[in-house]
C-alpha cells in the first residue's frame, strides 16, 4: 500500500472520515499484506483497486454530503487484457422498497440533449447502453454538462476529479496508452496489460480464548510496569492521552502469544483499539497489530468506520491470526453510493483473500 496515494486522497469526504480510512489503509502493522491495491479520490470522484488488480471508480453529485439529489455512477473492471467496464447508475429517489421495474426509465441527457432512457441494471440501479456510456465518456473528458432524469426529479453530475481518478485506474491496471484504456488511450494492444492476480489464500488457525478479558489486577501491574512505558513511547502515543486509565483485556491466542487490548480513541460513532501481542507474562511485545480495529472474536479482528451518522460511506478491514501473527485478511470501502448501503456495486474491495 503506497501511503502517500491514501494520504492526499481524502479531500471531498469528511474529516472524520479521512481519520478513519487513513488509519485504516496507511497505518500498517509489521505483518502488511505484500499486495499492492490502492485507495485514492480527487473532487467527486473516488477509485478503489484491490490485490487482484480489479478497480472500481465511482463519481457523484456535487456536494454529495449535503445534496439531496445526488447522482452516482460506478464503473468497474477487471484486470487483464480486453476486459469490460461494467457501468452502474443510481439516484437517490429509486426508492429500493418499490419495484424499479414498474417505474419509468430514468434518461441520460448530455449538454441539454436526452441520450434516451437506460437500461435496467441489477437491484435498484440503471445500466448506459454502449452509445450512452460513450458520450458519456467524452462528456466527463471535455467537462459536458451530465445530468440523469426520472419521473420524481433531475440529478446533476459532476465530472470533477474523473481525469485524475481514471487515469490512475489506468496506470494500476498497466494500460496507459493501449488502445483499451479508459482515459489515457495509445495506439499499443492489451497484449501486455497484467492478468488479474492470484487472491491469497489464509488458513485461520484455533485459539485459546475466542474473547477477551479484562485483565486482573495482578495482570494488569505488570503490564504496567513491563510494558506500557514502551507501548506509550510507541504506536500508543497516538491514541488519547486517557490510554493510562484505560481497562486492559487479553485473549490467550495458544501457550505462546497473548492478545492485549485497550481503547486508543473514541469518536462521535466510531472507536479504535491498540492491539498487540505480547508473551503470556505480559513482559514482552512480540508485535504490535493496529490502532484502528474495535472487535475481537475467534482469531479475527474486525472494524466498521461509519462516515457519518448515517453510515452512508463506511470502512471495514479484517486481520486473521495464523498461528504466528494477525495479517491483513480483508479491507474495502463503501462510498456515499446514493444512499443504498446494502447495494453490492457501491462496496470498492481493497484487499481479497480466501479463508
Amino acid at each position: 500500500m503506497k501511503q502517500d496515494e491514501i494520504l492526499n486522497s481524502m479531500k471531498r469526504v469528511s474529516v472524520f472520515l479521512t481519520f478513519a480510512i487513513s488509519a485504516l489503509l496507511s497505518t500498517q502493522s509489521i505483518a502488511k499484506s505484500s499486495q499492492e491495491n490502492v485507495f485514492f479520490s480527487h473532487g467527486d470522484w473516488e477509485l478503489g483497486c484491490d490485490n487482484t488488480l480489479s478497480c472500481r471508480a465511482a463519481g457523484y453529485t456535487e456536494n454529495v454530503m449535503s445534496n439531496e439529489n445526488v447522482a452516482m455512477v460506478m464503473l468497474s473492471r477487471q484486470a487483464g487484457p480486453a476486459t469490460k467496464v461494467e457501468n452502474w447508475v443510481l439516484l437517490t429517489n429509486n426508492d429500493p422498497s418499490r419495484n424499479a421495474q414498474q417505474k419509468p426509465a430514468p434518461e441520460i441527457i448530455i449538454d441539454k440533449t436526452s441520450l434516451g432512457p437506460l437500461e435496467k441494471g441489477d437491484d435498484v440501479s440503471w445500466k448506459m447502453n454502449e452509445s450512452q456510456y460513450g458520450a458519456f465518456m467524452a462528456a466527463l473528458s471535455n467537462k459536458g454538462k451530465i445530468t440523469f432524469r426520472d419521473s420524481v426529479d433531475t440529478y446533476t453530475f459532476s465530472s470533477a476529479g474523473s481525469n485524475a481518478v481514471l487515469l490512475k485506474m489506468d496506470e494500476f491496471q498497466g494500460r496507459v496508452g493501449t488502445q483499451g484504456a479508459i482515459l489515457s488511450k495509445g495506439e499499443r494492444d492489451e497484449s501486455k496489460v497484467p492478468l488479474p492476480k492470484a487472491v491469497p489464500v489464509l488458513k485461520k488457525m484455533p485459539v485459546l480464548d475466542s474473547e477477551g478479558h479484562k485483565l486482573s489486577p495482578d495482570q494488569l501491574n505488570t503490564l504496567k510496569k513491563q510494558l506500557l512505558p514502551a507501548i506509550l513511547k510507541g504506536k500508543g502515543s497516538d491514541c488519547s492521552e486517557d490510554l493510562e486509565q484505560e481497562e486492559w483485556f487479553a485473549a490467550k491466542l495458544d501457550a505462546d502469544h497473548t492478545l492485549i487490548y485497550a481503547s486508543c480513541w473514541k469518536g462521535a460513532y466510531n472507536a479504535g483499539n491498540l492491539w498487540y501481542i505480547v508473551s503470556p507474562d505480559l513482559k514482552k511485545i512480540i508485535q504490535w497489530i493496529d490502532n484502528s480495529n474495535d472487535t475481537y472474536h475467534d482469531g479475527m479482528i474486525e472494524g466498521v468506520f461509519l462516515g457519518n451518522s448515517t453510515g452512508v460511506s463506511e470502512t471495514k478491514s479484517q486481520f486473521l491470526w495464523n498461528g504466528s501473527q494477525f495479517v491483513d485478511a480483508f479491507e474495502d470501502y463503501r462510498g456515499h453510493c446514493a444512499g443504498y448501503t446494502d447495494f453490492a456495486p457501491c462496496r470498492m474491495p481493497l484487499l481479497l483473500t480466501k479463508q
